[in-house]
């Protein structure tokens, strides 16, 4: 149940971000406040713990990025904290390497056949959610 809960916000994120540049707090919030409530049902308080570190961490390296390169938008950062809380550590890593490598080679892509600038904005959150999936 999960897994089918992810995948329904993650293609709902991406289309929107696709299509706005945006990723809407309030989706963000009402996924959070679901895997909420269905991990207190499971009752694992070690796991809960795990993930919401998991969660901190992947906050703390994509609000780095957001702040000091300034590829990313913050959405994006508020994004990969819930990524990093629903599949836990070890696989947002794997996810975001996946996300940020489809980003690169989707960019260059773009800049040879549709001639993008490097300022061209590109929305992050399909790639996220392709390499958390």
């Amino acid at each position: 149940m999960d897994k089918i809960l992810f995948a329904y916000f993650a293609v709902i994120i991406s289309i929107i971000d696709l299509k706005t540049y945006r990723i809407p707090d309030s989706i963000l919030t009402m996924y959070l406040l679901l895997k909420t409530c269905a991990d207190i049902r499971v009752g694992d308080s070690f796991m809960q713990l795990e993930q919401c570190a998991s969660g901190f961490i992947a906050f703390l390296i994509f609000y780095a990025v957001y702040r000091w390169a300034k590829g990313l938008g913050y959405g994006d950062v508020k994004y990969a904290a819930i990524i990093g809380y629903a599949v836990g550590m070890r696989f947002f890593f794997i996810g975001a390497l996946i996300a940020s490598i489809m980003g690169i080679v989707s960019f260059i892509i773009g800049s040879r056949l549709l001639n993008w600038d490097i300022k061209r904005k590109l929305p992050f959150a399909p790639f996220l959610s392709f390499g958390a999936i």
